[in-house]
């Protein structure tokens, strides 16, 4: 068994885009061969984060006081 740590969005995907859709939203598409698509449906599931971490990314400071 190989442990060593790829990056998914560089091996793991056919197409990777971020597109800008109106007032500064984004819109993100994972294009995903077949054979990675449960990989990438658990992985997604499991993403964590916290109102720290969203306060320090938020673009206008606003976005974790929406959330609380």
């Amino acid at each position: 068994m190989n442990d060593a740590e790829i990056s998914m969005v560089q091996e793991c995907v056919t197409q990777y885009v971020v597109k800008e859709n109106g007032e500064g939203d984004i819109t993100i598409t994972i294009d995903v061969p077949k054979r990675f698509a449960d990989l990438w449906l658990a992985t997604l599931s499991e993403l964590r984060t916290t109102m720290t971490e969203i306060d320090s990314y938020s673009v206008d400071g606003s976005l974790g006081d929406k959330l609380k």
